[in-house]
């Protein structure tokens, strides 16, 4: 394998990892920050992929036990990389160049400048972090390496190499260093604008539509895949039945009515799909919103958080009056039908699995980018729109607050 092969392995897997953690990852993010920027997503996927990749390099390619022949010694001499890059040449910028020893010695800085940029640009960690961490993740590198990956080979088949954790944690502190001037120009850019309280409800964009959209299809899709793949493996081995005897259209017709039971039980429960959980967003019919668009104004008009000593709640407004059961319900059967129950449904039938869900997909994207406060198709078909679900609590938290100070007075 060669050099480009570790980091194409540590990109495939990244992909398919980033894709099963997607949906976790955007509801922990709504609720740590009440939000998730492409410039979070895109840290998250760097530092993913930036770890896999240091295990890649570190074990790949895998040696095959029985045929180690020369065992690695470690290299505990300082500063030897001096001797190797004058043993290969030193006296002109071609041999620079073509110097095996000084290539490598750039790459062991160049491959830790990621790790201390994340750590400032994600962390807020500054040089002494970076250069600690650089050094922490280098040492676990040279040990693993050194100690013929902990044990599992009968030796060692990578060199433990001293001088490589003095250029490892080199990269790293010039990682933070390079990040610095970049983070102060994007605080520069930032300071004018207003501070908004993580805990503050926030409005509905078409972006955080988008994620709550994707976040649905994405855990139906791995749903569906999981609970088909299971059902295919009961045939196989309990059932004893040869691979092609196996029926995988039966398999995934069962997993896809699985799976859009549970989101509409999910649905039913809640008032909110998987997705709309994800982003933390909630359908509510018109007084809601109108209720929650009056506590926004409110909010907005208030020169300090200060205004609203009761948070949120206190700028929330009245509590709308609650929806009878019945429509409540045929509310929040709207909003499957109309959304991923109505695409799930689609796809789970092979004959109108092209065609017809691309369609189906195609118009609910576009309704999520037009209709008012970006309800999509289901706000359109039952009358509600998505509010930030926090603002339900603000509410119900406004109304308690109200109630208790009638009943003192």
């Amino acid at each position: 394998m060669d050099s480009i092969g570790p980091g194409a392995v540590a990109i495939m897997l990244g992909l398919f990892v980033g894709i099963a953690l997607f949906v976790p990852y955007v509801w922990l993010s709504y609720r740590r920050r009440g939000r998730l920027t492409a410039w979070r997503i895109a840290g998250a996927a760097s530092c993913l992929i930036y770890g896999l990749a240091i295990w890649t390099y570190t074990l790949l390619p895998l040696p095959d036990p029985h045929r180690i022949k020369h065992c690695l010694t470690p290299q505990l001499d300082p500063l030897r990389f001096i001797a190797d890059v004058r043993k290969y040449g030193a006296a002109t910028a071609a041999q620079l160049a073509h110097n095996p020893a000084l290539i490598q010695l750039v790459f062991n800085v160049v491959f830790f400048v990621p790790l201390g940029f994340l750590l400032r640009a994600m962390w807020r960690r500054g040089v002494v972090v970076s250069l600690l961490a650089g050094l922490a993740v280098s040492l676990l590198v040279e040990c693993t390496q050194g100690t013929g990956v902990w044990g599992l080979f009968p030796c060692a088949y990578r060199l433990f190499d001293v001088d490589d954790l003095a250029t490892n944690t080199l990269g790293a502190v010039v990682g933070s260093l390079l990040a610095w001037p970049l983070l102060r120009r994007r605080a520069r850019r930032a300071a004018g604008a207003p501070v908004v309280p993580d805990a503050v409800p926030r409005r509905i964009t078409v972006w955080r539509r988008a994620l709550g959209f994707l976040s649905d299809g994405l855990a139906t899709l791995l749903l569906v895949l999981g609970t088909g793949t299971a059902i295919e493996a009961l045939q196989l081995y309990l059932l004893h039945r040869r691979f092609r005897e196996a029926d995988a259209v039966l398999a995934s017709t069962i997993a896809w009515a699985a799976v859009l039971a549970l989101q509409l039980l999910v649905t039913l429960a809640s008032g909110r799909t998987i997705g709309d959980h994800a982003v933390a967003i909630r359908y509510v019919p018109r007084a809601a919103w109108e209720a929650a668009d009056a506590g926004a104004r409110r909010r907005a008009s208030s020169s300090s958080p200060a205004d609203h000593p009761g948070g949120a709640a206190d700028a929330a407004g009245p509590l709308p009056p609650r929806d009878p059961g019945v429509k409540r319900a045929a509310r929040r059967l709207g909003r499957f039908c109309f959304g991923i129950g109505g695409f799930g449904a689609l796809m789970a039938v092979p004959a109108v699995r092209g065609g017809w869900a691309a369609l189906f997909f195609t118009v609910s994207l576009l309704l999520l980018c037009t209709t008012h406060g970006h309800g999509g198709l289901p706000g359109l078909l039952t009358g509600q729109r998505p509010v930030d679900a926090r603002t339900h609590a603000a509410l119900l938290a406004a109304a308690r607050a109200q109630a208790a100070e009638r009943a003192g007075d």
